[in-house]
């Protein structure tokens, strides 16, 4: 045990992260705290060690009156949606965007109380595709065939700075 002195701890009570809250936009369908059931987030990558960088969630809504029946699609692979995190602070919610995401899997078992889903950022569709176009130019260049050649989401954007 660490022992610190009444001073540090007074100051540390300035720090303690108020509560948070997890918001979910899936289509036109907004999740927040009373419906989600479990989130993950997780995030990797290292672009020194030329690791692309890995977001993805995972998250179960509540499921115990039966609205995402497994024999009836809600959702659709490749779906956009967008989460942020909230803070309590000083009465006021502050936003921050936690990211963009594609659902790639959900699953809703017939008898569960839960429905699962994951996502993941627009890498995922670039991982297991290999790049067969032109490898000269510059930077910017290959990177704006690559995306191309990806065949990401309709409708999102990549941004590729000179």
């Amino acid at each position: 045990m660490i022992r610190v002195s009444d001073a540090w701890r007074t100051s540390q009570l300035d720090l303690i992260v108020p509560e948070g809250f997890v918001e979910i936009t899936l289509g036109n369908k907004v999740f927040t705290k009373t419906d989600i059931v479990s989130y993950m987030h997780e995030q990797s990558g290292c672009l020194l060690s030329g690791e692309l960088p890995n977001n993805k969630v995972e998250f179960s809504l509540d499921n115990s009156d039966g609205r995402y029946n497994p024999n009836i699609v809600d959702f659709e692979e490749n779906q956009k949606l967008t989460i942020r995190y909230g803070f309590d602070i000083d009465g006021k919610t502050e936003w921050i965007k936690a990211g963009t995401f594609y659902l790639t899997e959900w699953n809703t078992p017939a008898n569960g109380m839960e429905a699962m889903f994951s996502a993941r950022d627009l890498f995922v569709f670039m991982m297991d595709k290999p790049y067969t176009r032109e490898r000269t130019g510059t930077l910017k260049q290959l990177a704006e065939r690559a995306i191309a050649e990806a065949g990401l989401p309709s409708g999102s954007v990549v941004y590729v700075h000179n």
